[in-house]
């Protein structure tokens, strides 16, 4: 969506200028309309290229929270069987804890790209499943 506003941002400053070119002959005008149109070109790409950035960075937080989530629930688990006579309560209460905790991650809605999630639909289908070493290693 950003890639075509600032292409109709291209046409319709462009389409501008040629107007402004016909109709006046000062030159000022024209040399204002330009250096405008350069200016938004480049507040629309900064724009565009902070949009992507902050969303990557809002992933890497949900994730970093689940991994947090799964350690705690790792470290419970490890508790849960060295004692042996856990009350049920305090089981209760730390499932009731975790379930809290993934609803609320949950609740944060990311966005996700039509590209991206065809590919990783194509991925499952096809039984494709990375790593974090195997995606690393395709990067490179």
């Amino acid at each position: 969506m950003g890639l075509l506003s600032i292409l109709i941002s291209i046409f319709t400053l462009s389409a501008l200028t040629l107007y402004l070119n016909q109709v006046t002959k000062e030159v000022y005008i024209i040399y204002f309309v330009t250096a405008v149109s350069i200016v938004s070109l480049i507040i629309s790409i900064y724009l565009l290229s902070v949009k992507e950035s902050e969303h990557s960075r809002h992933y890497l937080e949900r994730a970093e929270l689940y991994s947090v989530l799964y350690k705690k629930a790792k470290n419970f688990e490890a508790i849960y069987q060295s004692e042996p006579g856990i009350h049920s309560d305090k089981l209760r209460e730390k499932l009731s804890y975790f379930e809290n905790e993934q609803e609320k991650l949950l609740k944060i809605s990311l966005e996700i790209k039509k590209e991206d999630y065809d590919l990783a639909k194509v991925q499952i289908r096809t039984g494709k499943n990375y790593g974090y070493d195997e995606i690393d290693e395709e990067n490179t």
